[in-house]
């Protein structure tokens, strides 16, 4: 259907209309200037009007005055010829002025009038007639002018009025109109067009200034708004960058820790083949055996240091100050290391600079830690040469300065400061020499951070690595008893305790029940933790309660802290130790809000469990 042209003409104005402020504002003026030129004009005419009227009876009154002297003597002699022959003359020689004119006597009688039927449209005027020696009145002459002319006159003068005033307002509408443009119409388009563009996306182009009115505040409103978004666009590139870089470094990282999971985990099954295998040969089960464990212990520092590393970020990890006996710790991490070593062909020395105290107050667990990543680094990136460890002591403020010197491949600058990202290794390829998640030295830097440590590296590509351990610490005197400390010692009291083992993994209890008989004790078992509950609460009543209640954590039916909190509920005081593969800070904590006594995680170490249950069992006896 074709749309009509006035229909389109219409629609597009309207549209111009909805979309232009200035046309509208525009539309408006001239709708009130148009008003007002209107009602100036109507009140000029209503002036006019009444100015005319005025003027008709001021000039008929005048006419009528004349005339009244010229017909005074008439009416002395009353001589009705001479009325008839002025009045004619009177109204004739106006030209359209006058329209007729009659005389009036004093008692009310028509003289004389001309023409003899008085026309319409007239405006009349009487004046009186005087007698001047006495100012005797003997009538009044009443002159009738014709509207007409002054009609014609004042509808001229009119038109000129509104012609001037609809002249004059379309002046002051373009003039008004062009300053709106300027003022506000024009900085409004560009504003908008500013603005336009700032929701497409395009920040990059700054809004000038509009002077210091209320465009010019929404003008500089807009330009920190422009800026808040291109530092928020920018901020966000950045994070998206940074989010992309940790996704690949994630994803490498779970490459990575796959390939240290599946390493030991593959000699640890294969071992276990060739031990069923072995049939009674002591040399080949001791070189399995020996597998078994490194292999074992080689994946339980992969599973440790991605639990440190989540316990850091969550801010779980809590430093645990106690005496340490500081040279044994250096003696024993240089001792587990120099296997490898000797295995590379390179040396590994320890070298005493200073007088450093024997003892300190420190977290002994993980300043050995800290050393193992560092001094493990330096011997497995160096194929060639040695490994140096110097400890120097400054007793102002009291410092202990670790360097580590190794002549191993070195690291690049550009791969420097990645080293102490998470999951970030210099050497990511598939084809890496060197095994490990990437998460050593970013634990390490965070360990020395809670134990008011700091680190500093330095290294030349092809020559090696200087790495420096500042830690502030706080000498102590030596403890009254004291133990090595980062040696498995083995417990020579034996556990005469009656035990309950509660775990729902059949290997578990086997292994577990293995260990405990082996140390004295009558071990009696349960799947779960509801089976637990009823043999403890069996028992209690009977004539042999349990000395001792070990019990996992996780478990069907009824996990351990759930059965835990019923046994603290039925008034059972056994002392309840954990034992689980739950492992973060959290359970732990998890575990002794339950009621459990103590917390000892999986996989087991035997010397150390043994330790956790003799405290909770009373000695024996000594016979009299």
């Amino acid at each position: 259907m074709t749309r009509h042209p006035i229909g389109t003409l219409l629609g597009r104005l309207a549209a111009h209309w909805q979309g232009r402020l200035s046309v509208r504002m525009l539309t408006a003026v001239v709708v009130v200037s148009t008003a007002l030129a209107g009602l100036s004009s109507a009140y000029g005419r209503a002036l006019e009007s009444k100015f005319f009227e005025e003027q008709i009876v001021k000039f008929g009154s005048s006419l009528a005055d004349t005339a009244a002297l010229k017909l005074a003597d008439a009416l002395v002699v009353d001589d009705p010829t001479t009325w008839k022959e002025l009045l004619p003359p009177l109204v004739l020689g106006s030209g359209d002025m006058i329209g007729c004119a009659r005389v009036v006597k004093s008692d009310g009688r028509v003289v004389a009038s001309y023409p003899e039927t008085e026309p319409a449209g007239v405006v009349e005027c009487a004046r009186p007639i005087r007698v001047e020696r006495d100012g005797e009145i003997l009538g009044e002459i009443i002159v009738g002018l014709r509207r007409q002319p002054w009609s014609d006159a004042l509808a001229d003068r009119t038109r000129g009025i509104f012609v001037r005033t609809c002249v004059t307002s379309l002046l002051v509408v373009l003039l008004i109109a062009w300053l709106m443009n300027r003022l506000i119409g024009g900085p409004l388009t560009r504003l908008a067009g500013h603005a336009r563009r700032l929701g497409e996306g395009a920040l990059a182009e700054p809004i000038p200034g509009f002077g210091k009115d209320e465009l010019g505040r929404l003008a500089a409103t807009m330009e920190h708004m422009r800026a808040n978004l291109l530092s928020t666009q920018s901020s966000l590139l950045q994070q998206n960058e940074r989010l992309r870089e940790l996704d690949r470094l994630k994803t490498q990282f779970l490459a990575n820790v796959s390939h240290e999971i599946r390493t030991p985990i593959t000699a640890i099954l294969g071992c276990a083949d060739l031990l069923a295998d072995a049939k009674g040969e002591a040399a080949e089960v001791t070189t399995q055996v020996e597998t078994l464990r490194r292999n074992g212990r080689t994946l339980m520092e992969t599973v440790n240091s991605v639990l440190d590393l989540a316990n850091l970020e969550s801010g779980n990890l809590l430093v645990r100050l106690a005496p340490c006996h500081l040279r044994p710790v250096f003696e024993d991490v240089l001792t587990s290391l120099r296997p490898m070593a000797q295995q590379k062909n390179i040396g590994i020395e320890l070298h005493w600079l200073g007088a450093a105290p024997e003892w300190i107050a420190t977290d002994a667990k993980r300043l050995r830690q800290i050393l193992g990543n560092v001094i493990g680094n330096a011997v497995k990136f160096t194929e060639h040469g040695r490994v140096d460890v110097a400890v120097d002591y400054a007793a102002a403020p009291p410092t202990l300065q670790i360097h580590v010197l190794d002549s191993g491949v070195g690291i690049p600058d550009s791969f420097k400061q990645r080293l102490f990202t998470p999951f970030s290794q210099a050497d990511g390829s598939m084809t890496r020499r060197h095994g490990g998640t990437g998460l050593g030295l970013s634990i390490t830097r965070r360990l020395l951070q809670l134990l008011d440590g700091e680190l500093a590296l330095d290294s030349v590509v092809g020559r090696g690595t200087w790495i420096r351990l500042r830690l502030r610490v706080r000498p102590i005197e030596a403890p009254a008893e004291t133990a090595p400390v980062g040696k498995a010692c083995t417990p020579t009291q034996e556990l005469h305790a009656h035990v309950l083992l509660v775990d729902d993994a059949p290997d578990n209890l086997r292994l577990v029940s293995r260990i405990l008989t082996k140390a004295g004790a009558v071990v009696d078992t349960a799947e779960n933790g509801r089976i637990a509950c009823d043999k403890v609460l069996a028992a209690s009543a009977g004539a042999q309660p349990f000395d001792l209640i070990i019990m996992d954590v996780q478990m069907p039916d009824m996990d351990g802290c759930m059965a835990t909190r019923l046994l603290r509920q039925h008034g059972v005081r056994t002392p309840i130790v954990a034992l689980t593969a739950h492992a973060m800070a959290e359970d732990r904590q998890r575990c002794l809000d339950a009621g459990y006594d103590d917390y000892e995680t999986k996989p087991i170490d035997r010397p150390r469990l043994l330790a956790t249950l003799l405290r909770h069992v009373p000695p024996p006896a000594t016979p009299v």
